[in-house]
């Protein structure tokens, strides 16, 4: 077993929160029969968590979401987009995903706003009730272009972090997994 092989089992072994998506790029095919057949219960709990691990990427602009799809499926996710709220409402009932990145401008100044408020709203009878659990990681630049500053706040942006253009994509990567490790992924 390679080097990076041994590095990525042992820290898949570590921690049952680990990013598994993330190390399993780097299993060669070899490491991956070996798992396979000295582990079946850890190849098959590693392949359950990677196919369940989905990501909405909702964001007007094409290039970066290519920049985000690139950066996430290139540690295991699967990233699914949407070029605006109304697509983004639609793709959340379509495919449930474990995380959703949504842009705060879009179609209009506070769309990504008014998005997560309808996907958090309390109204148990809400047509996004069953998705008001699934964490939000809000892309912004209107920290860096205006003084106008905010913070992820249950009543008036209920968001669980943001991140700020332009992305870092190892940073995104980091609050990616972080969110994703503190929710159960879903089962749809």
């Amino acid at each position: 077993m390679g080097l990076v092989s041994q590095f990525t089992l042992d820290r898949f072994a570590a921690s049952a929160e680990a990013t598994e998506a993330s190390v399993a790029c780097f299993i060669s095919r070899e490491t991956l029969f070996d798992i396979i057949r000295e582990s079946p219960e850890l190849a098959v709990e590693l392949m359950t968590k990677l196919a369940k691990t989905k990501i909405l990427v909702i964001d007007d602009d094409p290039d970066l979401v290519e920049v985000i799809r690139l950066t996430l499926e290139s540690t295991g996710y699967q990233v699914f987009s949407a070029s605006s709220g109304t697509e983004g409402l639609q793709k959340v009932k379509e495919i449930t995903p474990d995380l959703i990145i949504l842009d705060v401008m879009m179609d209009y100044t506070t769309e990504g706003f008014q998005i997560s408020l309808q996907l958090r709203s309390p109204d148990p009878r809400s047509e996004y009730a069953a998705y008001s659990k699934i964490p939000i990681l809000m892309l912004t630049a209107l920290h860096s272009t205006t003084s106008l500053r905010f913070g992820p706040d249950e009543d008036y942006l209920p968001v669980d972090d943001f991140v700020e253009k332009p992305l870092e994509p190892a940073a995104l990567v980091e609050k990616v997994e972080k969110l994703l490790a503190s929710t159960e992924p879903s089962t749809a």
